[in-house]
């Protein structure tokens, strides 16, 4: 349960109560306390005291709102990032319960988690061999920053990721495997989708226009069909690749993108097991903008890839998910 209540209990509560002496500067003090205390660490795994604690922080600060005169609008943007963090609270203790959003682990591989990833570097590339996130409806409806003055940088989890200003003049970008647009519900998610742990390097015009409408899809989705999706994605790579720049940063042959979501509104449902999946393949020279051309089912990706991607979900219909995608169910025209 995400707390909605509180935020709205807060808001209704100005009209009705009268101003005390909590002053501005006090408010803005708590909130300074409060928003310390809520950093995330995605390395760990969370617990109830976690959830309970931002439960008592939306409350407490809600209700002081509630007792000054204050326009509550002012601070509205950090209750909003605490129910976005209770709802990813919920989000992720499902997902590690259920543990669908990451691919098979080899035993030689480290799993490098963040606020609002987890990934997996690839030191043959410098570059991740995937990253895996959960995108849910509160995030998305929720956002409280945004990309500008953010800078590329190393991965403080692993040493021999990129500086980020390797691909200068290369005529290559530095495009997000998590993309910036999906981590707006948060500062710290904002800042470490600029590690370079999440970069891949592509052409302008591929990243402009196929890919981002691929990027775009499960935004779209969980606004209106579903609550989650979980997302895999990462690069293809050739066998001898092409390099690029002082450093030789080697360039994928293309890039790839699985997501997977349980249905939660029956009338979207198209086989009835209530999980649909999807995958896309986009080579780096691609030209043609409509992401439809570039998608394939799960099990096709798998071979392509050598990945397992989502190997705890049930036998049976991790089958039927991953043998074939459904255009009404990922709402492709």
């Amino acid at each position: 349960m995400c707390l909605f209540s509180y935020a709205a209990k807060g808001r209704f509560c100005q009209t009705e109560v009268g101003t005390t002496d909590f002053n501005d500067r006090q408010l803005k003090e708590l909130l300074k306390k409060e928003s310390r205390q809520t950093t995330l660490r995605m390395g760990r795994i969370w617990t109830e005291k976690d959830r309970s604690l931002w439960e008592s922080q939306i409350l407490h600060v809600t209700t002081q709102i509630s007792k000054t005169n204050w326009n509550v609008w002012q601070y509205d943007s950090r209750v909003s990032q605490l129910e976005a963090e209770c709802a990813r609270y919920d989000a992720v203790v499902r997902t590690m319960r259920e543990g669908f959003v990451l691919p098979r682990i080899d035993k030689e591989e480290r799993v490098l988690g963040h606020r609002a990833y987890w990934t997996v570097f690839d030191a043959r590339h410098c570059q991740a061999k995937w990253v895996a996130y959960m995108l849910t409806r509160a995030e998305i409806n929720h956002p409280v920053t945004k990309r500008d003055g953010m800078t590329w940088r190393k991965d403080p989890q692993e040493k021999n990721s990129l500086r980020g200003t390797e691909l200068k003049g290369t005529g290559f970008q530095r495009g997000h495997i998590i993309p910036a647009a999906d981590v707006k519900w948060d500062l710290g998610a904002m800042t470490e989708s600029f590690y370079t742990t999440n970069m891949m390097p592509q052409q302008r015009e591929m990243n402009r226009d196929v890919w981002e409408g691929v990027e775009r899809m499960p935004r779209k989705l969980v606004k209106g069909f579903c609550d989650s999706i979980y997302i895999v994605s990462g690069p293809m790579w050739a066998k001898n690749p092409r390099r690029v720049g002082r450093m030789g940063v080697p360039i994928p042959s293309g890039y790839w993108r699985v997501m997977l979501r349980r249905e939660c509104r029956r009338r979207f449902d198209v086989d009835g097991n209530g999980w649909e999946g999807i995958a896309f393949f986009v080579p780096i020279e691609a030209v043609a903008k409509e992401s439809t051309l570039y998608a394939m089912n799960i099990n096709q990706l798998e071979k392509l890839t050598g990945i397992d991607f989502f190997p705890l979900l049930p036998d049976q219909i991790e089958e039927e998910v991953e043998k074939e995608w459904n255009r009404a169910a990922w709402q492709m025209s």
